[in-house]
């Protein structure tokens, strides 16, 4: 196969990790976004992984360079990190709600260390117990 048309090849792919390079950056804003905003982190973050399972595969399959193999590989891997930490925050709500409060009126370092010791509390609080 000439150089030319491996280039034609390729050019489908490396679209692909344009769209997932925007995912990844949909799923970071996404998670820096007021709580009922969070969630389109996790869609993104979802479609990310989605896509990047795809170009791996098919660069694996097709032989395809270790650049689009890569980009998969980190698209997995970001969009992965990003959809589990919000998805996390949105299974506990209600203590996510308060950290963000919190947060958002403390002043100095000792009650931003209090809002993230509160935070961890209200996380194991909403967490039913066996005993």
């Amino acid at each position: 196969m000439s150089v030319e048309k491996q280039r034609e090849a390729q050019w489908p792919y490396a679209r692909m990790t344009l769209w997932l390079l925007l995912a990844v950056i949909v799923a970071y804003a996404g998670l820096q976004a007021p709580l009922p905003y969070r969630l389109v982190a996790v869609v993104a973050g979802l479609v990310g992984v989605g896509g990047g399972i795809v170009l791996v595969v098919q660069s694996l399959r097709k032989k395809l360079s270790v650049l689009m193999l890569l980009s998969g590989l980190i698209a997995v891997l970001a969009c992965g990190m990003f959809a589990g930490t919000a998805a996390a925050q949105a299974l506990f709500w209600d203590a996510t709600v308060e950290f963000d409060e919190c947060q958002a009126s403390a002043l100095t370092e000792r009650s931003m260390s209090r809002c993230f010791i509160e935070y961890e509390e209200d996380m194991l609080d909403s967490v039913p117990s066996p005993f």
